[in-house]
């Protein structure tokens, strides 16, 4: 089951203009995570 805290605190950072590293961020998350990141954002 997906870290839903994790998706979308990350998917709220990609909005903020002060925060930097998504890429690095997407490679430390769990397989899954990445999967529900990479869904909801298509």
């Amino acid at each position: 089951m997906p870290d839903f805290a994790e998706v979308y605190g990350f998917i709220g950072s990609v909005f903020d203009p002060d925060t930097n590293g998504h890429v690095q961020k997407l490679k430390e998350m769990d397989p899954i995570n990445f999967e529900t990141v990479s869904l909801i954002l298509e």
